[in-house]
């Protein structure tokens, strides 16, 4: 790192983190005066740790706003970091991988065809090999993949290169899935685009992406922050909006401190595959699961062994044309963070590895912190509800020996409310700083659906964010609490699928946020003078979780505000060309799984000479041959079988063989060692 270089890290990183701990340092001060008024006592040094560490960590994201903001508008670019020439040639090859597991097939391979025309009509297209890596379970979507993997390619002939490869034995999940193909295929690319099921990107975005890897070879990492946006809930359309406004303002912001020691976000970014190889072999955590075995949130510990390597990570939030899709509701958004808590949390035993960089730890701690807030904000609220009740069961003493004038309580109600309006400044200034940006830029400001309605657009995300905002510190809290209890996630595909539910299944899920808030609210009404007031709009929040949750998975509320130009995103307003070609291949009405797996490639001749030239490539063998062998005796006896077993049956080449007299069949370009022209890359350490 040169000293250019190094000067602007420590100035950019101790302007926010200083700001935020001297923010953090007079708000606590401030609540010491509060609690000192009638002495110290144990619970008062516990609430006043506990402030000052969540004043500190909503301190953070504020002042790196700010500062992310005004980097922005002055034209701030990293020290380091080349920007590539506007036609730099590709000449670097680059491996487009799309990990699945259980997905919407017809959505998934609509995306695929949506960014490869959108390659094509750069003339690009042949620079991008594209790969769909399957850990799919369920037999029928397995052959569903199959057949869209196939017709897809059918369409695209000679024109770009499209392989399709299941495993047999899902090893280590998502990350496991990547490190397979790395080591099979990856040492044919000089670069590795990671995409989700969900991902959408811009060509212009990937060319740009490929170009500025090559134009700096220190990089091993450049990650594009991806918004939300093709959902119709106001759940989603809420976050959407959030995150066309307020993330480019904090994603600029996180940029502003990281530089090259940035993060990884799983997806939507670009590898280099060498320094992939090298560097971001996993290890098995010790212990039991939820603590041990496979590192459920892999992209964080794999941005630290890059960093540990000596690459460079980066941010590139100015790019834009990154894209995913939102949780439709509230329960599958807590379905998801679920699995995300648990795999933050596990970073505990990552973070004192040996050799990381510091600003590495930061992110992983970062990452503990961001579900660990939530308990912590109820530990907190609970101790003020405690203090409360000691204030009021106490007898005042107005009198003291010697003095004959009464000594009146001292009134802190002042202090509190500054101390309150403090903690909202801190949490809204991103919101804020965001605002202001678009206010002053007319193009994105009209892309929001104009100054008017993306203020109101912005006051209502306020409201609705402060609703739920209860809700989400209780689930976060549940989680933390299961996984300090043992409890695991599991590896559950995730529910991208929009669908209004009935009121009584949002009573059933919510039922005990409803009940704490009943507790809370006569709890509010025991504490003396005005200190219940405080706790009544949280508990009033939770009482209302129920109908909150059951409204904003409502299609047809969100439908109706954007009809009316609230919570619009640019990609509405102006969509570009992969937005809309990937909507159109949306709506078009895709061949549904088959119900019978087994009967379907049994009476398909195509489908069994397509499944099985799919299993002769690539050559893995069932797992488990205890449960092969029990799975071919139930179906040779005609016994139902489970889906489990119907996958080992339809990875089984023998009983796949077997379905159906061998026919002559064209086999498809499928990827295999064989059939793939590249190199074995070196195996992950």
């Amino acid at each position: 790192m040169g000293k250019q270089q190094r000067l602007e890290a420590v100035l950019n990183r101790a302007l926010v983190f200083i700001a935020a701990l001297a923010t953090a340092a007079i708000a606590a001060s401030a609540f010491a005066s509060v609690l000192a008024v009638d002495g110290w006592q144990p619970l008062d040094v516990a609430l006043l740790g506990i402030f000052a560490l969540l004043t500190a960590w909503i301190a953070v994201p504020a002042w790196a706003s700010l500062a992310g903001g005004l980097a922005r508008l002055g034209g701030w670019r990293p020290a380091g970091f080349r920007r590539a020439e506007a036609e730099a040639e590709l000449r670097r090859r680059t491996a487009v991988v799309m990990p699945v597991y259980n997905e919407d097939t017809g959505r998934v391979f609509g995306n695929l065809q949506a960014m490869i025309e959108d390659l094509e009509r750069l003339g690009v297209a042949r620079r991008f090999d594209f790969f769909v890596l399957s850990d799919t379970t369920d037999a029928s979507v397995w052959l569903a993949e199959e057949r869209a993997w196939a017709d897809l390619r059918r369409r695209l002939g000679n024109r770009v290169q499209l392989f399709y490869r299941r495993r047999a034995v899902n090893r280590e999940r998502k990350s496991g899935n990547l490190s397979d193909f790395v080591t099979r295929w990856g040492g044919g690319y000089d670069f590795m685009l990671v995409l989700d099921a969900d991902s959408l990107m811009a060509a212009e975005t990937m060319v740009e992406m490929v170009r500025r890897m090559a134009a700096n070879p220190d990089a091993a990492l450049i990650q594009v922050p991806p918004r939300s946006i093709g959902r119709r809930s106001l759940f989603a359309r809420f976050q959407q909006f959030s995150g066309a406004l307020v993330g480019r303002t904090a994603a600029q912001g996180q940029a502003f401190w990281q530089l090259g020691e940035g993060n990884y976000w799983g997806h939507n970014a670009i590898l280099r595959v060498a320094a992939f190889a090298g560097s971001c072999g996993l290890p098995q955590l010790p212990g039991p699961r939820p603590f041990g075995g496979a590192i459920l949130s892999h992209d964080f510990v794999e941005a630290a062994l890059l960093r540990r390597a000596g690459w460079k990570v980066w941010m590139c939030p100015e790019l834009g044309g990154s894209w995913e899709e939102p949780p439709p509701s509230l329960l599958d958004f807590a379905v998801r963070d679920r699995r995300w808590c648990q795999g933050n949390i596990q970073h505990a035993a990552v973070v004192p590895a040996e050799g990381l960089h510091l600003l590495s730890r930061v992110h992983l701690v970062m990452g503990i912190l961001s579900y660990l807030a939530a308990p912590l904000w109820l530990l907190f609220l609970a101790g003020g509800l405690l203090l409360g009740f000691q204030q009021a069961l106490a007898t005042p003493e107005y009198f003291v020996p010697g003095d004959p004038f009464p000594v009146w309580p001292a009134s802190v109600a002042a202090d509190a409310l500054r101390l309150f309006g403090l903690s909202l400044v801190l949490l809204f200034i991103p919101k804020i700083i965001a605002w202001i940006e678009a206010m002053l830029d007319g193009g994105l400001a009209r892309r929001l659906g104009g100054r008017f309605h993306l203020t109101l657009s912005l006051l209502l995300e306020c409201i609705l964010a402060t609703l739920l905002a209860p809700a989400m510190m209780l689930l976060h809290s549940r989680f933390v609490i299961e996984v300090l209890s043992g409890a695991d996630s599991g590896w559950r595909p995730q529910q991208r699928a929009e669908g209004d539910f009935p009121l009584v299944a949002a009573l059933r899920a919510h039922g005990s946020e409803v009940a704490i808030g009943l507790l809370l609210g006569v709890a509010a009404r025991l504490l003396p003078g005005t200190l219940g007031w405080w706790y009544l709009p949280l508990a009033g929040g939770l009482v209302l979780t129920p109908l909150l949750s059951w409204a904003t998975a409502k299609r047809s509320v969100g439908a109706w505000l954007g009809r009316r130009g609230l919570f619009l995103i640019p990609e509405e307003v102006e969509p570009p060309f992969v937005v809309v070609r990937a909507h159109e291949l949306a709506a078009e009405e895709a061949p549904l799984p088959p119900r019978d797996p087994l009967g379907a490639v049994a009476g398909d001749r195509e489908l069994w000479s397509l499944h099985r030239s799919i299993l002769l490539a690539v050559g893995e063998t069932a797992p488990d041959g205890d449960a092969l062998d029990e799975a071919r005796d139930k179906f040779a006896r005609g016994a139902p079988l489970t889906g489990k077993e119907q996958a080992l049956l339809l990875a089984d080449l023998e009983t796949v063989e077997r379905l159906r007299a061998p026919a002559a069949g064209r086999a498809l370009s499928v990827v295999s060692d064989s059939t793939a022209e590249n190199p074995r890359s070196p195996a992950l350490a």
